[in-house]
């Protein structure tokens, strides 16, 4: 689990990072989340969540490791 401290502090820990990253991905296939805010309110940069996203996506199709965890917060969220 990730806190929110944990996702807005600055650097590259894998988890948050990972965590920002799929947050990205539940943004841009869902309708009610915008993408310019999760960037805001995670102050992060758009071009880099979009860039963490697509990377995540292609983990989701190499290695099926993430795919998991995006089911798992889109029930969340619905």
């Amino acid at each position: 689990m990730v806190h929110e401290q944990e996702l807005l502090q600055p650097g590259k820990a894998q988890l948050a990072a990972e965590a920002r990253a799929l947050a990205a991905l539940l943004a841009r296939h869902c309708e009610t989340l915008a993408r310019v805010e999760l960037a805001v309110y995670l102050r992060r940069d758009l071009s880099g969540l979009r860039q963490a996203a697509r990377h995540i996506e292609r983990r989701m199709v190499t290695d099926g490791l993430p795919a998991g965890k995006l089911e798992e917060a889109s029930k969340l969220l619905s």
